[in-house]
This record gives C-alpha cells, sequence and structure tokens, in this order.
C-alpha cells in the first residue's frame, strides 16, 4: 500500500509506466481526511519515450523546452489533469517529479498562473537538474531536491 513517504513515493513513481508507448503517464493521489478536505499528490515520471516531437509528451523534445523554460506538452497536460481532477484552489499540492518530471514540476511550481490556480505547497525532485532552479524562485512553496546522494532543501518555514 502507498504510503506518502518519501522513499514510497520515488519507489511508486518508478513503477508508473503508460501500455502506449506513444501516450505519457503520470499520477494524481488525491487523499480526503475525516473533516471533508482533501490534498493532492502529483507524481511525475521521468522521460519515456527517446526520440523528439512524437506523440508522447515524456519525449525528448520535453526535454528540451522543459530544461529551457518554455512551454511543453507534459506541464500542459499536468494542468488539464489537475483541473479535471477536481483540484480547488484552496487544496494542498504536493508535485513530485524524477528526472524530467522534477524539471515540469520545477518549471509549474515557479508558474504564477499555475500557483493562482492551485495551492502549490511542496515540490520535490529526484535525479533531475533542478538544484539551482529552486533557489531563484520567490514563492512560498517547500522544496526538497534529491541529486547523486545529497539532498538540498529550501525551508519556507523553519522546521520542515
Amino acid at each position: 500500500k502507498y504510503d506518502g513517504s518519501v522513499a514510497d513515493t520515488i519507489n511508486y513513481c518508478d513503477h508508473i509506466n503508460s501500455s502506449d508507448p506513444q501516450a505519457g503517464a503520470f499520477s494524481i493521489i488525491k487523499t480526503t481526511y475525516s473533516d471533508g478536505t482533501c490534498s493532492y499528490q502529483v507524481i511525475l515520471p521521468g522521460t519515456q519515450q527517446w526520440t523528439a516531437g512524437k506523440s508522447n509528451p515524456q519525449d525528448l523534445l520535453t526535454n528540451l523546452q522543459a530544461n529551457a523554460g518554455a512551454s511543453d506538452d507534459y506541464s500542459q497536460l499536468v494542468v488539464a489533469a489537475m483541473t479535471k481532477a477536481g483540484i480547488k484552489s484552496t487544496d494542498p499540492v504536493c508535485i513530485y517529479g524524477h528526472s524530467q518530471g522534477g524539471i515540469v514540476a520545477t518549471n509549474l511550481t515557479a508558474n504564477a498562473q499555475v500557483r493562482a490556480r492551485f495551492n502549490i505547497v511542496a515540490t520535490a525532485t529526484a535525479g533531475s537538474p533542478t538544484g539551482n532552479t529552486y533557489r531563484q524562485q520567490r514563492n512560498s512553496v517547500r522544496y526538497a531536491v534529491f541529486e547523486y546522494g545529497k539532498r538540498r532543501r529550501r525551508c519556507a518555514q523553519p522546521g520542515w
């Protein structure tokens, strides 16, 4: 059973695959609490198609676009899925991304329009070239960055 810990999230992300190689795959997990409030985890795996410009949004073209901070299909699909999932602007959202998914997670978190629509409270990345990007952002989102055996974090509040 998925427990939501960082270790379990990384393991869960490693097992998200599409049965169709032309389609990407990611996950949105909703948690409903006894008081009726909800929170969400958006889990974004890395590159799935090692060519550029095909129909799979998790391809090399997205790597280039996302690294450049340009609009990309993966990010657009994630925002559309978050909307379709019924995530409200008051619902806490944590985004986790591995590799390419981490780049997309960081870009979504940096996007003021996305943050205006969704209450992104935390972003975690692993194996993503995002270590310096999160430092440049000026928002209240908490970050955890796991790169090459090192853990970096930026606390929006003491004690996290």
